[in-house]
């Protein structure tokens, strides 16, 4: 290994209930790592020091407080530390060096305040609620959980919950699908229906300007209703469990709630340069004639996508497993594609069709819960899960596979609900579809070879899935509508702000096809292509022909100086991965990670910081060569030309044409580059170019490891 260094509040939503008198706190005991309280109605509340600055908060109608789920809160054991409880006559105050956590006797409400005294979240009154509900005849509770929130505060996470999809019914998200169904930054004011679907994907983690974030412990279908009022429709373990984090800094709470759900390990270097994907290659010649297309060419290249309809019946085979005939020697294939310096990674779908072997092994297992004429499996139940990675292990993995792009784990079909699945009733854990599967696969691979690191790209994600070497893209966006582009940057924003480090987009678009040599498209495809550079993952996608060489001469030079640039910053971005891992780092981050104190960049959604050095700023106006934006304070250099300029303003008309968009880099930053790559491990980066940013005092870590397998 190699390394270098009292208001009533009637919530609207799934399950109406009925306001009563506030319940009171009766009693409580000190325990060994907090405070449980007994109240009126007959419920225990707990609060659980598990650091300085984490309290969980367990609400329930059960005799005893359950130990931390092991699916979201992947943490089960904790240290407390210093702490003390203490009772003043009128409330419970649980004090840490870092937080206070008051719980009012009269209300039995919750508030929390930082060590000076300085309140930042409560709980409002009447807000945490337990309703019985039955469902699917298994009986449980609903529950409602609201805090209060000033209309100054910026409310982010929460998942990418941008909505322009006419893909999916009108009504899915609730009322507000606000900015023409693009999205806000700022989901303080939105409604939200929080179920999984193509585009739209729910991670029940907020953070907010006020220097806190909640980690809300469920995995069933909610509403968010504004400012903060949530809605859980069938709680796990028949209690609201959620973890307060206290920052203030963003990057603070952040690493908090991976402490709690997991790291994310390291992708394999190869994951964070390009991916050519299409929809679809249809044989084996295609596949390994574009590969030597980019390689004739000098475009730089790592990783080549196969997508669905590769198995035998192609529309019909669904879950067969078997490569079809235009595959006529997989391993021979994946061979010349890793002989040509790239990597291949498949798309692999979680549904069977009749009238192949493999469903009738997996017919015991099959939901109710079917799409495009497949049926969906029980991810939950572990034998299932084991004989689909044996059906995954023997058909891909051991002719060579690298990576994974596991489509569709929303799932794909309109509701997951009323029916058991291995953990009891599906609505319990609905939304954790996806979190599951990837957590099978994951395991599954690491008991069988250390060699690769997982890299499994998945179109839905949930609360904890980063640890299981997951990458998000945000679905089936269309190609024809530059809105897209602000959707995607918004919604892969939100969902940093949710604790998700990777993420992507099809750049280009999926949908609607959109063909090299339309003017129109030929321009959002730069556009897309000219941001996503600065996407944690980089990957062009769409039903057309998507390689850049198909492209016209001005997107061509565009685009391949805008992917050698990606591989140039290789040095910078494969050591920002390492803070991922080791720091619990978030790379693209919108503005108020790094600019707390200025108010005024809270709700722009439009640029963000890539690491430390860029701030990034995509053009997302059909036929413009210039934009507007806002410099934060500090001071700036233009990276293009080195201008230097003055932050703390808003600049207008800065230049943008076709060829690039504005770019500046951050005074006190240190940006190392290295030499052209034609793929991520073409050499290690010997020479380095270290551009060094004047303005503050500064510090860049440089790493590097063996670019694959576990040995970091």
């Amino acid at each position: 290994m190699k390394t270098m260094r009292k208001t009533l509040v009637l919530i609207i939503g799934l399950t109406p209930f009925t306001l009563s008198t506030a319940e009171t706190v009766d009693s409580y005991t000190t325990e060994s790592d907090g405070v449980l309280c007994q109240t009126s109605g007959g419920k225990k509340l707990k609060l659980q020091v598990c650091s300085g600055n984490i309290i969980r908060v367990v609400y329930t109608s059960q005799a005893t407080i359950p130990a931390p789920q092991g699916l979201v809160v992947s943490k089960t054991s904790f240290t407390p530390g210093t702490w003390n409880a203490t009772d003043n006559g009128t409330a419970i105050v649980l004090t840490t060096p870092k937080v206070t956590a008051t719980v009012t006797k009269s209300n039995a409400a919750i508030s929390f305040a930082n060590s000076s005294g300085t309140a930042i979240c409560s709980e409002v009154v009447n807000g945490r609620t337990l309703t019985a509900v039955t469902k699917g005849g298994v009986a449980g509770f609903s529950g409602t959980l609201a805090f209060d929130s000033p209309t100054d505060e910026g409310v982010y996470g929460l998942g990418n919950l941008s909505c322009k999809n006419p893909l999916w019914p009108s009504g899915w998200w609730g009322a507000n699908c606000p900015d023409n169904g693009v999205g806000v930054l700022n989901y303080r004011s939105l409604t939200a229906d929080m179920r999984q679907c193509n585009w739209y994907d729910v991670i029940p983690f907020f953070m907010t300007t006020r220097g806190y974030g909640v980690l809300m412990n469920f995995m069933c279908h909610a509403v968010k209703n504004p400012p903060l009022n949530f809605i859980a429709d069938f709680l796990l373990n028949k209690n609201w469990d959620y973890y307060f984090i206290y920052g203030p800094q963003f990057d603070t709470i952040i690493s908090g709630y991976r402490d709690l759900t997991g790291s994310a390990p390291m992708l394999s270097k190869w994951a964070y340069g390009f991916w050519q994907c299409k929809n679809r290659y249809q044989s084996a010649t295609e596949l390994t004639n574009a590969v030597s297309g980019f390689r004739s060419r000098n475009i730089p290249l790592d990783c080549i996508v196969q997508d669905w309809q590769w198995w035998l019946g192609t529309t019909s085979g669904w879950g067969s497993f078997v490569w079809n005939s235009n595959y006529p020697n997989p391993g021979s294939m994946i061979t010349t594609i890793h002989n040509n310096n790239c990597h291949f990674a498949v798309s692999l779908w979680e549904i069977f069709s009749p009238g192949y072997a493999n469903y009738t092994t997996m017919q015991p297992y099959l939901f109710s819960c079917s799409a495009n004429g497949g049926t969906y499996f029980d991810v939950f139940n572990a034998t299932a899960a084991q004989l689909y990675w044996n059906m995954v292990d023997t058909s891909l993995f051991t002719r060579g596979v690298d990576g994974w792009w596991m489509d569709a784990t929303e799932p794909e079909c309109p509701q997951l609900t009323g029916f058991n699945c291995g953990m009891g009733m599906v609505d319990l854990v609905s939304n954790a579809y996806s979190l599951v599967s990837c957590k099978s696969i994951y395991e599954k691979q690491r008991a069988v070879s250390s060699a690769k690191r997982v890299v499994n790209l998945t179109r839905s994600f949930y609360a904890g899935q980063q640890r299981f070497g997951t990458i998000y893209w945000n679905g089936d966006l269309h190609a024809n509508d530059i809105d897209q582009i602000k959707m995607t940057v918004i919604g892969g924003l939100n969902s940093c702000m949710a604790g998700n480090p990777y993420w992507c987009s099809d750049i280009g678009g999926f949908n609607q096809d959109c063909n090299p040599g339309t003017a129109a498209c030929e321009e959002i495809f730069t556009r897309w292509f000219e941001v996503g550079t600065f996407f944690p993952i980089f990957r062009v996608h769409g039903t057309r022909n998507t390689e850049i060489y198909n492209y016209n001469a001005t997107t061509q030079a565009a685009c391949i100086a805008f992917d050698q640039l990606r591989y140039r910053l290789m040095p910078y971005i494969y050591s920002l991965a390492w803070k991922v891992t080791k720091e619990n780092y978030t790379i693209t981050r919108a503005l108020p990670f790094d600019f707390p104190s200025e108010t005024n960049v809270r709700t722009i959604g439009d640029q963000f910081m890539y690491g430390p050095v860029f701030l990034v700023n995509p053009v997302l106006t059909m036929g413009a060569t210039t934009r507007s934006l806002y410099l934060p304070l500090g001071r700036w250099n233009d990276f293009w030309t080195g201008d230097t300029l003055g932050g703390g303003r808003t600049l207008t008309g800065v230049a943008a044409p076709i060829s690039r968009i504005p770019v500046y880099c951050r005074g006190g930053s240190i940006l190392p580059m290295g030499p052209n790559l034609q793929w991520a491990t073409q050499k290690q980066a010997d020479t380095i170019e270290l551009r060094v940013y004047p303005g503050a005092n500064g510090s860049f870590t440089l790493y590097e490891d063996e670019s694959d397998n576990y040995n970091y």
